[in-house]
């Protein structure tokens, strides 16, 4: 490892990523490299749930950007998780005299004493329980560790053998050369067997989740999950592929889920995944220190790219003009691309001409709010996977009643997560409701006639405020009372409150619009929306699934 590498904020999980990352790093370019291109002092951190390199001077940093700074996006990929950031910053800080270093480590038998050999490596230390005060780790060549605590404990001549848990006092006050070197707590730890597999299996194990087998497809996405099979059949024929819809319909779930699945799939290891801001950011930095040569190195040669929250591009025509550029290069060489937006392709007319008519010649999928089947499903493998014991009739009731938003879902379960552990039982029907109840009336979107009348003018391609007219063509008529049918079960809006809203009619039409319209349902009786039909029952489905309420 590096010389002199400084770990921060230390705990189980990052001493066992941050030394994994190392190792990938160096079985891909070498410990000459690593060291040539990190220097000496490299502080590895892990913040806000992403890794931070701060080196030396900016002299390396660039030197990591330019030369290795895909092996450095792959190795995280490979062992932590495609989507984990990374950062390299530099910072002023008072060097490590490495003499001081060395002796201070050989007069604490850190390295077993003079002629001995450490019985702590970085196979036992790697999976182990360390101290939460300790605040820096050191990670050495020949595989010990040293840390530095703000305490003045010294590790004792035996404290690195099989009990390892003896510690003295150091008394003596601190020297001026630099800062001592401790063990705070030094234990044989053996490493964890998953953590010698392979790097797709290690992939799964520290992110403790397969995305695609968590998928659930139903009514709502099923063409987009086709599409996505598609390509995981011959990657790069389908490219772009633009999924669109609202939030928490499961857009950025089924994109990483992609990138998942052509690195298991396939063994594709450059598989970019990043947001529309990260790019931008990327971008704006190269721009600033003339590192174009390595921005375009990065998101051009690379097997795959994902991009999330396209729409954050919009208005930035540098930006835009680049991702273009990079989009058309992928495409060209049959790489994949898969964008995300909220928001359908009509509505990114900001994208310029050139980079919209590209997305065009792609697929385009739109993904509604979850499907009750689909909530459903997703409820009962949540609550399977946590252990949750619920009865099956309240999970129905929730499921109909926590709109179409998925991350409500995860919401509730793991707020029933925490209630079954609070009792020490299995939930009753009562308790299961009531311990959902604040997130289920939460999550119940707010409607109103406006937002009705709008969602049936725009899926029978009316004229905005035709249904409050007095025009009595068949089509607006079956579209009017429809809109009086939905107003009526989903708002508190009284009968008569509904008919002045749809052009001062009385609430008597509205009652016998009411009445129509359940007919229709009994029979499932087909509706005319411009030169196709369409079940009346398909077409409620559908307004309440884009009205989140089904």
């Amino acid at each position: 490892m590096v010389e002199a590498a400084l770990i921060a904020q230390i705990d189980d999980q990052a001493v066992q990523s941050a030394v994994s990352v190392q190792q990938t790093l160096v079985a891909r370019i070498g410990q000459e490299r690593l060291d040539l291109w990190f220097g000496a002092e490299a502080i590895w951190k892990f913040e806000q749930g992403g890794l931070v390199i701060d080196l030396e001077n900016s002299f390396l940093l660039d030197c990591v950007k330019s030369f290795c700074w895909d092996e450095l996006r792959c190795a995280v990929s490979e062992t932590l998780c495609p989507t984990t950031p990374i950062r390299l910053i530099h910072s002023a800080r008072p060097r490590l005299p490495k003499k001081q270093a060395t002796s201070s480590l050989a007069s604490q038998k850190v390295h077993g004493g003079p002629g001995n050999h450490d019985t702590t490596t970085e196979k036992d230390l790697v999976s182990g329980n360390l101290e939460r005060n300790s605040s820096t780790i050191q990670p050495l060549k020949n595989g010990n560790f040293g840390f530095e605590s703000p305490g003045h404990l010294t590790a004792s001549p035996h404290s690195l053998g099989a009990a390892g848990d003896s510690f003295h006092r150091d008394t003596e006050p601190h020297s001026n050369q630099g800062p001592h070197l401790r063990i705070v707590q030094a234990k044989t730890l053996q490493r964890n067997e998953s953590s010698r597999s392979s790097s797709p299996e290690r992939l799964r194990v520290v992110n403790e989740v397969n995305l695609w087998n968590d998928y659930v497809a139903g009514p709502s996405n099923r063409l987009a999950f086709t599409a996505a099979e598609m390509i995981l059949e011959r990657p790069g024929t389908l490219s772009p592929l633009l999924l669109h819809g609202g939030s928490g319909v499961g857009k950025t779930h089924l994109s990483k889920a992609i990138a998942e699945q052509l690195r298991l799939r396939h063994g594709l290891r450059r598989v970019l995944v990043m947001t529309a801001e990260q790019f931008t950011i990327d971008y704006s930095e190269s721009a600033r220190g003339g590192g174009f040569a390595s921005f375009r190195k990065k998101y051009r040669d690379v097997d795959g790219f994902i991009l999330d929250d396209l729409a954050f591009c919009l208005g930035k025509n540098q930006t835009l003009s680049e991702l273009r550029n990079t989009v058309d290069n992928l495409i060209r060489n049959q790489k994949q691309v898969v964008l995300v937006s909220d928001r359908p392709l009509n509505e990114l007319s900001g994208l310029g001409n050139d980079l919209h008519a590209r997305i065009s010649g792609g697929m385009t999928c739109h993904l509604d709010p979850l499907h009750l089947d689909t909530r459903r499903e997703l409820l009962h493998r949540t609550l399977h996977k946590y252990s949750v014991d619920a009865p099956e009739s309240a999970l129905d009731t929730l499921a109909k009643t926590c709109g179409g938003d998925g991350r409500a879902i995860f919401g509730i379960a793991f707020r029933l997560l925490a209630q079954q552990r609070s009792l020490g039982r299995p939930l009753t029907h009562d308790e299961t409701i009531t311990a959902s109840l604040d997130l289920i009336r939460a999550c119940q979107p707010v409607i109103r006639i406006a937002d009705i009348e709008k969602a049936v003018c725009d899926s029978f391609r009316l004229d905005p405020k035709s249904l409050q007219d007095k025009g009595k063509a068949k089509t607006v008529s079956a579209a009017r009372m429809l809109a009086m049918f939905l107003a009526r079960k989903h708002t508190q809006a009284a009968y008569a409150e509904i008919g002045e809203y749809f052009g001062h009619r009385q609430h008597s039409t509205v009652i016998s619009a009411h009445r129509k319209v359940q007919q229709w349902l009994d029979t499932n009786t087909p509706l005319q929306r411009g030169t196709t039909s369409i079940s009346v029952r398909d077409m409620v489905q559908s307004l309440e699934t884009s009205l989140q309420v089904g």
